[in-house]
């Protein structure tokens, strides 16, 4: 599996954290220095998948949530954004 890159950068407002593949260098998240992650881009060796807050962390249809699990084991981040949750996951 390909690595994440931890890059600190110092800006106008303040200290933020980037989050890169360290294969092709695509910005994965960012952490600001006030506590806000903002998700970033899919690159071909990690992906963001949506998961409704209906299917976590308690799945209400096992049909509609089916595959959940496997996206909730697999992630490397988890940034909840109100009624969807994004997991990044490697591709491979």
């Amino acid at each position: 599996m390909v690595g994440i890159i931890k890059e600190k950068v110092t800006g106008e407002e303040g200290t933020q954290v980037i989050y890169k593949c360290e294969e092709d260098g695509e910005v994965l998240w960012e952490e600001l220095q006030s506590g806000v992650t903002i998700r970033g881009r899919d690159c071909e060796h990690y992906r963001w998948e949506p998961v409704g807050n209906g299917c976590y962390p308690f799945p209400m249809d096992k049909e509609i949530c089916k595959g959940t699990e496997e996206v909730v084991k697999k992630r490397v981040k988890k940034i909840d954004e109100g009624t969807t949750i994004w997991f990044l996951i490697p591709t491979q």
